[in-house]
């Protein structure tokens, strides 16, 4: 062989050698291929739910949400599928939903508490294949007002799902906002002296059993009482010495800055009204001055509200302080024209 022979086949060898250790690279690296040793690729989505809009900004998804709702809507914002999942899985930090799906865009909307034997909430209707993502709605059932409501949350998430590869499923996160309040009342004579708790009841007034697909409330001009579900007479223990106080417990739907909900306390005994105030503007002006979130971000992170009033000897609110969560709020704080 000549020396260009020689060359030549020299080169020819070294290029069939990095096109062989290219292939095997491409190999090793490929999914979907003929080799029974090669796993799969896998298009889709790993949803992972949590909910850290509290007040602690600290996630409690696995403590609080005990069973899950997910409605799939495509990229024409029809119903794909809906998906469940009422297991103790829910309990671990680690649980996560896998969905496979081919390459495009989706939306998905999640519920928190509403696939529970005691839910109280429910679509309305149930979505069927085909709906349209802005006609979902959820609402309160029959039967629950005045209840204890089972917590309820509700999240939301557009993301795209890539072609087929060998990283797998795209990993996306829903954050939970919770619909729910609980409100506890407590009255207490100025004097200090024990009051009767038998005598009162308490309710809230609003227009926000019907949730809508962003999960705001729809008004329907029949708002909805939300009477106390337990209400009682308590020892309880104050600066001055133990005291006879009076509390009822309330749960209502979402409450949003700008409505008008109205919590009443009355006296059974004279059916006279004993306290009615603009239920929004006290719970916004309870904010303290170590957090400084939007009115409707407070709202939400909340949910869970104390409120004492102080009542004179006539049981009549004696005095415009009230103290919320913990923080006075008074009169001149907050601006009372409807």
């Amino acid at each position: 062989m000549t020396r260009l022979g020689t060359r030549l086949g020299k080169s020819l060898a070294r290029t069939t050698a990095a096109t062989l250790i290219t292939c095997a690279a491409a190999l090793a690296t490929s999914c979907g291929s003929v080799f029974d040793d090669l796993p799969p690729c896998r298009s889709g989505v790993e949803l992972r739910f949590i909910f850290d809009h509290n007040m602690e900004e600290a996630n409690s998804f696995h403590k609080q949400v005990d069973c899950l709702t997910l409605y799939l809507y495509g990229s024409d914002g029809r119903l794909i599928a809906t998906y469940g999942e009422d297991s103790g899985a829910l309990a671990s930090e680690d649980y996560r939903m896998d969905i496979d799906l081919d390459p495009g865009h989706y939306r998905a909307v999640a519920y928190g508490g509403m696939r529970c034997a005691d839910a109280s909430f429910e679509p309305v209707p149930e979505p069927a294949a085909g709906s349209q993502y802005t006609q979902l709605a959820v609402a309160l059932k029959p039967g629950h007002v005045g209840k204890r409501l089972h917590n309820h949350y509700h999240g939301a998430l557009e993301f795209e799902v890539p072609p087929p590869s060998p990283d797998g499923l795209v990993k996306q996160t829903i954050n939970f906002k919770r619909t729910t309040n609980h409100f506890r009342v407590t009255l207490q004579h100025a004097d200090g002296s024990p009051i009767d708790g038998t005598i009162f009841d308490y309710s809230i007034t609003d227009d926000n059993a019907l949730l809508d697909h962003e999960n705001n409330p729809v008004a329907t001009g029949v708002p909805t009482t939300y009477p106390h579900w337990t209400k009682g007479t308590i020892t309880a223990s104050k600066a001055d010495g133990d005291g006879i106080i009076a509390y009822g417990e309330l749960s209502t739907s979402r409450v949003i800055s700008g409505t008008s909900p109205k919590l009443r306390v009355g006296n059974i005994q004279t059916g006279e009204t004993v306290l009615e105030i603009p239920l929004i503007r006290y719970l916004a002006a309870s904010q303290s001055d170590a957090t400084d979130y939007a009115e409707q971000d407070y709202l939400d992170r909340c949910g869970q509200w104390n409120l004492i009033f102080f009542l004179n000897g006539n049981n009549k609110w004696a005095d415009t302080d009230v103290i919320i969560n913990d923080w006075v709020v008074r009169f001149n704080d907050i601006e009372l024209n409807p």
